[in-house]
């Protein structure tokens, strides 16, 4: 009866709703558990190691030379032995560990292009180097204060806990004691590998993606760092980070100060998954631009502006919504791994091998092509979301379409 499955239907939800309940108590209270177990651990070897000098002391007439030198080592080990605080990944982060390969790693690649204004100095003079450098771009990252505000680009993969960050500690002797406890004196960007200058990009775009196609295929040492840039400076245009109509924007915007120097520079960021999907690097580095503090301040709006619509609902329009959510899950789960599995039984060869000619995958090559072009700002594909799919529609679903039509 309808009722029965109706029943059948509020008791699966209240299951589902336990177990999340019961994986987030567990996520919450594990790592704290864990620390505590290990702050125990190191208590209790403290303890032993004392009885054990004390009974040794008390029950032994003559000690060994070899004994006692032996007692100071262990004494002095136990004495540098530390808590290392860790920091738990995020499910993406530990699902992009586990499932890269040699040939495939997670390691999102993206470049940003500048153009340095036409600037002037006090007497007049238009600056012909002001292009980002090495130098600069480490003390725009101390002067907005990254290291503070997204300390996480500063962690590495920890090596004795799986699934955890910890942080890069400073291993130079330099360092004076009085500096130890201040994260941003600690960070140095060229020392440690995280900035690197490099030869600019001569052919244009055949060196850039190039350099795009390495990047993406080669893994991470990601108990070292989780991610690098590359600045390259030389003349505008000539990478093709900047699309030759763009150029022609900028010369003629330059016809104004013939004196100011056509230049760019390229900036070639590579980043491992498991530090933060796209949103959240770019969201990250939008606090290195000049107008971090305008875009803070949009981003706050619209959270409060969403939390205020969240309020005004009511708690069985809540709960209503979250139980379609459940079963718009559910099914669409099933919907989905029902069509998959159609797929695989009605296609027993890879459609882009017979495309390719090829008979197996051994026999592709591995690697992979990158290009790109210039085909509308974002606001553009909005719009077309909207009116072509509806509310729901996302700019991420215009450009797989796109995609699907162009390879179909």
């Amino acid at each position: 009866p309808p009722s029965i499955k109706l029943h059948h239907l509020i008791q699966g939800i209240s299951i589902m709703i336990s177990v999340a309940t019961r994986k987030l108590l567990a996520s919450i209270v594990l790592p704290s558990s864990s620390l505590l177990l290990s702050s125990k651990k190191l208590v209790h070897q403290k303890v032993s190691f004392c009885e054990n000098l004390k009974d040794r002391s008390d029950g032994a007439a003559i000690i060994d030379e070899n004994d006692q030198s032996k007692e100071s080592e262990s004494k002095t080990l136990l004495e540098r032995k530390e808590v290392i605080l860790q920091k738990r990944m995020t499910p993406i982060g530990r699902f992009s560990l586990k499932t890269e390969t040699k040939t495939n790693p997670s390691v999102p690649t993206l470049f940003i292009a500048l153009s340095p204004p036409p600037t002037q100095n006090s007497a007049g003079v238009v600056a012909k180097n002001d292009l980002m450098t090495v130098s600069e771009f480490e003390s725009v990252w101390h002067k907005r204060k990254i290291p503070t505000l997204h300390p996480r680009f500063h962690y590495k993969v920890s090596s004795t806990a799986d699934g955890y960050f910890e942080e890069k500690k400073d291993s130079h002797a330099d360092k004076s004691e009085e500096k130890k406890n201040d994260i941003l004196e600690e960070v140095n960007l060229s020392r440690d590998g995280y900035v690197t200058e490099t030869l600019h990009m001569n052919i244009y775009r055949k060196d850039l993606k190039k350099r795009v196609e390495d990047l993406v295929t080669t893994a991470m040492d990601v108990r070292d760092k989780l991610w690098f840039v590359q600045i390259s400076s030389g003349e505008l245009g000539s990478s093709g980070a900047i699309s030759k109509h763009k150029v022609e924007v900028i010369k003629k915007k330059r016809y104004e100060n013939p004196a100011a120097p056509l230049k760019e520079t390229v900036m070639l960021f590579k980043f491992h998954h498991s530090l933060g999907d796209a949103v959240s690097l770019t969201a990250a580095l939008g606090d290195l631009l000049d107008e971090a503090q305008d875009i803070r301040k949009m981003i706050e709006q619209e959270i409060k502006r969403r939390k205020k619509k969240g309020k005004k609902m009511k708690w069985w329009e809540k709960m209503f919504r979250i139980i379609q959510k459940l079963i718009w899950f559910l099914f669409g789960s099933m919907q989905a791994l029902m069509k998959q599995i159609y797929l695989l039984l009605t296609t027993p060869r890879n459609p882009f091998l017979e495309v390719l000619g090829k008979k197996s995958c051994d026999e592709l090559s591995c690697g992979r092509n990158i290009s790109w072009c210039d085909v509308a700002n974002v606001d553009d594909v909005k719009r077309i979301a909207k009116k072509l799919g509806g509310k729901g529609t996302t700019v991420n679903d215009v450009f797989v379409s796109c995609v699907s039509a162009a390879i179909a």
